[in-house]
């Protein structure tokens, strides 16, 4: 936003974001110099907002600026300055890592930032997930399985054994 130190034909003593003209900047200083950034995580593969996902705001020389949840809306940050940013990104200890500019052509500027990271999971998908999880435990329902039917075999062997033999005495 440019605020007018005096006032140039055309232009009201109001507050309102107004474009310079060339010549005119030595009559004009800068209010401003941030903007407001609306950063949405989109899943490149199933084109899907990323909910739940640990966001990170990195700036160019690597410092941790913020750190939020994603949402299926897009999370606002202001007085965001001018700057190449990157976005760290875990989900279900997965990372990715998404790089994007700042600039100040607009008051807001929306990122949409992609990421190979699944989107929102389904019910369906979710099903399939725990059933993975379960498919993990195989292995020790098949021991148990196999020691139940050993001593069944072995308690009908010695029920069989006891009565052609007469039984006890």
């Amino acid at each position: 936003a440019a605020v007018p130190i005096e006032l140039p034909d055309g232009y009201s003593a109001e507050k309102i974001a107004t474009e310079i003209t060339a010549g005119l900047e030595d009559k004009f200083t800068v209010d401003c110099k941030y903007v407001a950034v609306d950063i949405s995580v989109w899943s490149s593969n199933t084109n899907s907002p990323v909910v739940g996902a640990e966001l990170t705001l990195m700036g160019k020389d690597g410092e941790e600026l913020t750190e939020w949840i994603s949402e299926e809306a897009a999370h606002r940050l202001i007085r965001v300055p001018k700057g190449e940013y990157r976005l760290v990104i875990c989900q279900a200890k997965q990372n990715d890592t998404v790089a994007f500019e700042v600039g100040g052509d607009e008051s807001v500027q929306e990122i949409r930032a992609e990421t190979y990271l699944p989107g929102a999971v389904d019910e369906n998908a979710q099903r399939n997930i725990e059933a993975d999880a379960l498919f993990a435990l195989w292995p020790y329902a098949a021991c148990g399985a196999a020691l139940i039917v050993g001593a069944a075999a072995i308690f009908l062997w010695a029920r069989r054994s006891r009565r052609r033999s007469g039984g006890h005495r």
